[in-house]
């Protein structure tokens, strides 16, 4: 990029200086103002506008100085930015290991937990109708009556 600078204001300094230096003329022809460089032709009234037309060369000197300083400037912040997106992945990182250690310890600091299943069984009939030697047991100890 800064070889592309260096020729651009090469070429700018190598131009000649613009013809346009001329006089800048304010016209008023029926109520109209307009601004030129040439005399007003006709029934317009002419004068010299006052308006600065040739400009000081530029300080490529200091143009370039001011280029260095902002490209050390975005050189800067974006370091400061990739050191703020890896610390943030670092924090993202460490905190989901954290979430997972309360886990795998909140489980773990639990009692332990049965499940109590009894076999299941088809009633083709009413067991209330069944002798009572004969009713089917549900649970330990616990009849159908």
């Amino acid at each position: 990029m800064a070889p592309m600078r260096a020729a651009f204001a090469a070429l700018l300094l190598a131009l000649p200086p613009c013809a346009g230096a001329a006089e800048i003329v304010r016209c008023v022809e029926a109520g109209q103002v307009t601004y030129q460089d040439a005399p007003c032709g006709g029934s317009s009234i002419g004068r010299p506008a006052g308006i600065a037309n040739d400009y000081p060369p530029p300080n490529v000197q200091e143009r370039n100085r001011l280029f260095e300083r902002e490209a050390a400037m975005y050189r800067r912040l974006e370091a400061r930015r990739d050191r703020e997106v890896q610390e943030e992945a670092v924090r993202t990182a460490r905190a989901a290991v954290e979430l997972e250690r309360e886990r795998l310890a909140a489980i773990e600091a639990q009692p332990p937990q049965y499940l109590v299943a009894y076999p299941g069984r088809v009633w083709t009939h009413s067991a209330r109708h069944l002798h009572p030697a004969h009713r089917p047991v549900i649970g330990p100890g616990v009849i159908l009556r």
